[in-house]
């Protein structure tokens, strides 16, 4: 059975980690050793905090964040991504298959489960605020009035936004600070990102909810074969499997998968599989892999096609990064 880490209000994400972490320092939550390796940073400002984690688990966690509904108006924003060679055929709830990498907006009212899976190397950003920040953010941004209308339609509100490249680099970019960045502006900085992402979901929110009503309506069952699809190519981007492959998976023929895919997550399959190619390969970079070894990590056979797709996908060859 895995241990159970209990958050009891969307905005007290501090509460889980207590159970499983020691604070070497006030902004520093660092998991104990019994549990696993890694560590959170804390980044608080009125009306809004932000925990980000890298780590690393010697034993399965089940995560609960439990509704609040006395704690009116208040949201969170959470992306979580795991591992490459997780075996989804073990998770204890299919439902839960669709965190394995995106974001998730959330409000007071949301209940949210999430395994965290022993040897697994994870990454999560877990991002509270509520009205009173919007507020204060009025002037830049009006909070989309349509998201507004959908977190009140709902007993238990709660929306998965596949990421865009724009917001894989946001994310990357928290955990991974460019170097010119000094440290006395690394609040302010990371402040800029939360806000930056906090506009890239909520727009996504809106649009899809405003594509919904033009669009022909996805079957529920398609829809869950569409995420079973999008889960088995994140796992398997080294060595994706071939569409007539997920046309055998699905049941559905070449051209109807086709065009749900791309009707649901706005790319199509070979897109995305090199969306996260690159995304994969740009993390290697940044960890001090050599362009080769990031290359042939991510299933290129040829470095140079490797390079020319890495240049086309960020604007800058692959050596810049590892040089700078």
């Amino acid at each position: 059975m895995p241990r159970n880490v209990v958050s009891t209000h969307i905005n007290k994400f501090n509460e889980a980690l207590e159970q499983i972490c020691s604070k070497p320092d006030e902004l520093t939550y660092r998991l104990n050793p019994e549990i696993g390796s890694g560590e959170f940073k804390h980044y608080k400002r009125p009306n809004w905090d932000l925990y980000i984690g890298r780590f690393k688990l010697i034993e399965d966690i089940r995560f609960q964040r439990l509704p609040a509904p006395e704690d009116v108006g208040c949201y969170g924003i959470s992306f979580q991504t795991l591992g490459d060679t997780i075996n989804t055929a073990n998770w204890e709830k299919p439902g839960i298959k669709k965190a394995a990498e995106g974001l998730v907006f959330h409000s007071n009212n949301s209940s949210i489960n999430t395994f965290w899976h022993r040897n697994t190397e994870c990454s999560l950003v877990h991002w509270s605020f509520n009205r009173e920040w919007m507020k204060e953010i009025e002037h830049e941004l009006n909070f989309p009035k349509i998201i507004g209308q959908k977190l009140a339609e709902h007993k238990n509100p709660m929306f998965h936004v596949p990421l865009s490249t724009d917001m894989r680099g946001n994310i990357r970019q928290m955990f991974y600070l460019p170097s010119e960045i000094y440290s006395d502006f690394v609040e302010p900085y990371i402040y800029g990102k939360c806000f930056e992402l906090f506009t890239q979901a909520s727009g996504l929110i809106a649009q899809n909810a405003n594509k919904q009503g033009k669009k022909q309506h996805i079957h529920p069952d398609d829809f869950n074969q569409l995420e079973q699809v999008k889960i088995r190519l994140i796992n398997n981007y080294q060595n994706p499997p071939s569409v007539n492959e997920l046309v055998e998976q699905t049941g559905m023929s070449k051209s109807k998968l086709q065009r749900l895919f791309h009707a649901t997550y706005n790319t199509s399959v070979y897109q995305f599989i090199k969306n996260i190619r690159m995304e994969k390969a740009m993390e290697l970079l940044l960890q001090g892999y050599s362009v080769t070894e990031a290359g042939y990590d991510i299933g290129y056979s040829s470095i140079p096609n490797f390079s020319a797709a890495f240049k086309e996908h960020f604007n800058q060859a692959p050596g810049k990064i590892v040089s700078g």
